[in-house]
């Protein structure tokens, strides 16, 4: 058989398995909303929390949800026309659509910024190993997937140079979970002429858009009453958090606070320091990726609010550097570790056995972090928008 029939049959395959499990996996999250919507599910508290929001009650009152909505009142506001529909069918929708764009903004990427994705088996190879890590989020419809491909799709839209798109796609994160202001400001760091004076405007703009349905005094007292709940009640630790606390916890109990904060913005200054080290150096391509990995790392580890669920944030990513770590033989012992602590450690099941296995989700994520860096200061590995070659560039870039 002909060498590039052979590539073209085996390409076929895995696309064809990528597109199965994608597929099964969307056909199981329906089933089992269908059966009982409130089965490991999100949607119910949103959809509460925003039938509630449109009567004109505040659902940021601690004694109707126990402190678990943390959203932003244009969430509750958006969500309405879901929330007003059967609660079955509302569920088995936002759970299809959660899906369904976690698999297009995962397509987006490796077609347009991920680097060693050129061909369409690296692409398909990529869709079938995305899968794993992301099935525990979207089997509980939470928004931490839906989030980052929002974040995806902005710095397509970055590197497309439509800069009014991308503080859109930005904005709308900020005001479903705030915490995606660390991504955001990452990248008006790196883009300050085009972004800073844009992204206000439009968070200001998508924050006024409940004032379209409601009285403005009104939405503006629960603005007030969402700053507070995120610096309140929304402050106690769940049980279910992992993240650098937790590595520390098991180490040393208990963690000193102020020190703990002090770590957070200490790390957070690095992360900025090294997309600004790289935004001068290297074509918008790999800078949008630093600015993903940078995000995303610093989020899960050190960031406010990391529970298990949250580690689908970086699915993309990981799945991504495993692929390409084993297809062009770059520490993929590394990334494969990696990849399958952040895999396995998302079932309830693995790190409730002994607790140690409690820090195995941010130690995966620190892996991939070091992986990434190592990678990324090879001297033969170069970016090209359209083509993976050491032409595109200069080496040292």
């Amino acid at each position: 058989m002909d060498p590039n029939q052979q590539i073209e049959r085996t390409n076929r395959a895995v696309r064809g398995v990528a597109i199965g499990l994608w597929l099964v996996l969307a056909v199981v999250i329906a089933g089992k909303t269908l059966q009982n919507p409130k089965n490991h599910s999100t949607y119910p508290l949103f959809r509460d929390a925003s039938l509630v929001w449109w009567s004109g009650v505040n659902p940021y009152d601690p004694t109707l949800f126990d402190s678990d909505y943390r959203y932003g009142p244009t969430f509750a506001m958006a969500l309405g026309p879901l929330a007003w529909l059967p609660c079955r069918l509302g569920a088995v929708l936002w759970a299809l659509a959660n899906v369904g764009v976690a698999f297009w903004a995962t397509g987006a990427l490796a077609r347009r910024i991920l680097p060693g994705m050129q061909s369409p088996l690296a692409q398909n190879l990529l869709l079938v190993v995305s899968v794993f890590p992301s099935a525990h989020c979207l089997y509980s419809s939470q928004t931490n997937l839906l989030v980052f491909s929002l974040v995806a799709f902005a710095v397509i839209a970055i590197c497309d140079e439509r800069w009014w798109l991308a503080a859109l796609l930005l904005a709308i994160p900020v005001h479903i979970k705030v915490w995606p202001l660390a991504g955001v400001l990452l990248l008006a760091a790196c883009w300050p002429r085009r972004l800073a004076w844009r992204l206000p405007m439009v968070l200001a703009a998508v924050a006024a858009l409940p004032m379209l349905v409601k009285p403005p005094a009104w939405v503006c007292e629960q603005y007030l009453l969402w700053y507070r709940h995120l610096a309140g009640p929304a402050q106690n630790r769940h049980v279910s958090y992992r993240d650098a606390w937790t590595i520390w916890e098991l180490i040393s109990s208990p963690v000193n606070p102020r020190l703990y904060t002090l770590l957070q913005l200490t790390t957070a200054a690095a992360m900025l320091g090294l997309c600004l080290w790289q935004s001068n150096r290297v074509p918008p391509q790999r800078r949008v990726l630093f600015v993903l990995v940078c995000w995303t790392s610093w989020q899960l580890i050190f960031g406010p609010g990391t529970e298990r669920n949250a580690f689908a944030l970086i699915a993309p990513l990981t799945s991504w550097a495993f692929v390409v770590a084993v297809l062009q033989k770059r520490a993929p012992w590394l990334m494969g570790l990696s990849y399958l602590l952040t895999v396995l450690a998302a079932n309830k099941g693995v790190d409730g056995m002994f607790p140690w296995l409690k820090a195995t989700h941010p130690l995966g994520v620190l892996l991939f972090f070091a992986w990434f860096l190592w990678w990324n200061r090879q001297k033969s590995t170069v970016f090209c928008r359209d083509k993976f070659s050491p032409s595109c560039f200069p080496a040292d870039i």
